[in-house]
Order: structure tokens, then sequence, then C-alpha cells
């Protein structure tokens, strides 16, 4: 099982969000030190194995989510994406995934076409 090592609280004024994104984001150069220790990566590569964000942050700066390929997305109170005009479900639809959960604590059909509807045009 994978050990998380560096989770990331994305919050904060625009200046707060940047400074995250500059030093919490991304590898610079092909070495780099981590609570003293100094680890090897990929210029580029993503620091972080968790990033925890609003839906607030992720309309604010839709382009940084959008510029990310994601592994794992998980997404809690997932009805809110059922508005197919909302700007929080056109900024999670413009989002590389390779793996999707939704989570909601709202009552629905147990219908996978309503579940498709949530993510889809449809």
């Amino acid at each position: 099982m994978p050990v998380l090592q560096n989770v990331v609280l994305y919050n904060g004024s625009a200046a707060d969000r940047e400074i995250i994104r500059d030093h919490e984001f991304r590898y610079k150069s092909s070495s780099s030190s981590y609570k003293g220790k100094t680890t090897r990566a990929a210029a580029g590569r993503l620091k972080f194995d968790v990033l925890l964000a609003s839906y607030e942050m992720v309309r604010k700066d839709r382009k940084v989510f959008q510029d990310i390929d994601w592994e794992t997305v998980i997404i809690d109170e997932a009805h809110r994406l059922k508005n197919t005009t909302s700007d929080t479900r056109a900024a999670v639809a413009g989002m590389t995934i390779q793996w999707l959960l939704l989570l909601t604590g709202q009552q629905s059909q147990p219908c996978r076409l309503q579940a498709t509807c949530w993510l889809t045009d449809a």
C-alpha cells in the first residue's frame, strides 16, 4: 500500500494560492529535499500525494486544476454537479480524471442514468 507523504490544503487568498503553487505543486529540478531527505524527481512532477480543495477554489483556479492529469478525484457533495450550467460542473468537466468517486448525502433514485447525467450533458 502506498504511503501518503505530502498532503496539501489548497486554500486562501490569491497570493496564498500562488505561494502554494510555487512551492507545493511541482518539482522544479531533478533533486529536491523534503523533511531533510533528498529526493530525485523529474522536473515538473507533482509533489503532493493528496490535494484538498473546496469547490470555490476549483472554480477560482479552474485552469490550474485542468492542467493536471488526475489519477483519482473524490468529490463530496456531488449533487452540486447536477446543474448542467454551473461553473463548478464546467470546471470539473474540464479536468482529466482517470478515476472519479462522487459522494453525496442526498437521496436519489438508484439509477445509473442520473449519475451519468451528473457527468455528461445527457
